[in-house]
Formats: structure tokens, C-alpha cells, sequence
């Protein structure tokens, strides 16, 4: 290797041995960086809480429209829960066979009913509106936490149904906010 290339691999790795493995690594390194740099915030928190609560509405509007709305929730749960990086933990508000759905598939079954028996599709009901209201935000870097009250409107009555809620977000690969934990559950009477 010439001078020119050993100052270039300097602070590369050993097995860096060419240019181009060189610049591969110090491409890899710079993304990592970037990914480390960037931290998640309240209004990232906000903006994801408003994207699932849209995402919700939008599979129930397709599904009255005729639409492929099964199609419209798997994409849905394929932009706002980490199910592609691992498990998600996900306890849905109305469920009592199937307490928990940790697949990408139980969850879409919650959604728009399916896999299991019970689920009639929560996003069918449908909803015209979701609205959160945060109690409190917990934000570590790369991770975050918020619970609090969502309220569901009915697109055929126009009645509230109250709901508390924690979700729990992480920063994927690619810097979006994803939904790694989610209890819902109706309040107590």
C-alpha cells in the first residue's frame, strides 16, 4: 500500500486493507454517528402519537369505502411498530383470550379481526377521530415512554370512548420512531 493510501486507512480498522473497504467503513461509522446524534423529542413523540391515531381513522375509512383496508393496516403497522426489529409488546384494549399479540400478524388480526376469534377489527368500528392526551412523557436519547388518556370518536355516532394508554417508542435504523410497547385498557368503573 502507497503513503497516501496508510493515511487514508489511518483510524480505520486493520481489516480495512483497501480504499474502498476504507471508505466503507468510515460511511458505516458516519451513519452510526448520525443515528447516535439524533434523540428523540416531544414533538417527535406528538407527531407519531398523531400519524397512529391517522393510520387508525384511514383503515376504518377504507374499509367503509369498500378500500383494501387490510392492506391499509399492515402498512400501518409496518410504519408505526417495530415488529420488523424484534418483539413488540402489545396489550390491545379489548381483548380477553388473547391477552397480548407479539406478531406483526396478531396485531393485524386485533386491527381488522382475522387470526383470532375474538377480534372483530378495532379500526372497523371505525373511528372519525383519536385524540391523545399525554399525562406525562418519560425521554432517554433513543427512547421514550408516554401515557396518558386517547379518546376514540365514533365516525357513526360521534361519541368519545375514553381509553388510558402507554406507549413506549425507540428510534429505529432509520431514524423514525417506532412502537416498541403499547397497553391500552379501558378505565376502571
Amino acid at each position: 500500500l502507497g503513503v497516501l493510501t496508510m493515511i487514508t486507512l489511518a483510524g480505520c480498522s486493520p481489516e480495512a486493507t483497501t480504499q474502498n473497504e476504507a471508505e466503507n467503513q468510515v460511511s458505516q461509522t458516519s451513519e452510526t454517528d448520525t443515528k447516535a446524534e439524533t434523540k428523540i423529542t416531544e414533538e417527535m413523540v406528538n407527531e407519531a402519537q398523531q400519524k397512529w391515531a391517522d393510520g387508525l381513522v384511514a383503515i376504518g375509512k377504507g374499509y367503509q369505502e369498500g378500500n383494501d383496508y387490510e392492506e391499509e393496516a399492515s402498512k400501518m403497522i409496518d410504519d408505526r411498530y417495530g415488529f420488523q426489529d424484534g418483539v413488540v409488546l402489545f396489550k390491545p384494549t379489548k381483548t380477553s383470550e388473547e391477552n397480548f399479540r407479539l406478531t406483526k400478524e396478531d396485531a393485524l388480526s386485533y386491527f381488522v379481526g382475522g387470526a383470532h376469534e375474538e377480534d372483530e377489527g378495532f379500526a372497523l368500528a371505525p373511528w372519525s377521530n383519536v385524540r391523545f392526551e399525554n399525562e406525562a412523557t418519560i425521554i432517554d436519547s433513543d427512547s421514550a415512554l408516554a401515557s396518558g388518556l386517547y379518546y376514540f370518536t365514533s365516525a357513526e355516532t360521534g361519541e368519545e370512548t375514553e381509553v388510558e394508554y402507554t406507549f413506549g417508542y425507540y428510534l429505529d435504523s432509520d431514524g423514525v420512531l417506532k412502537i416498541q410497547l403499547q397497553h391500552s385498557s379501558l378505565p376502571f368503573e
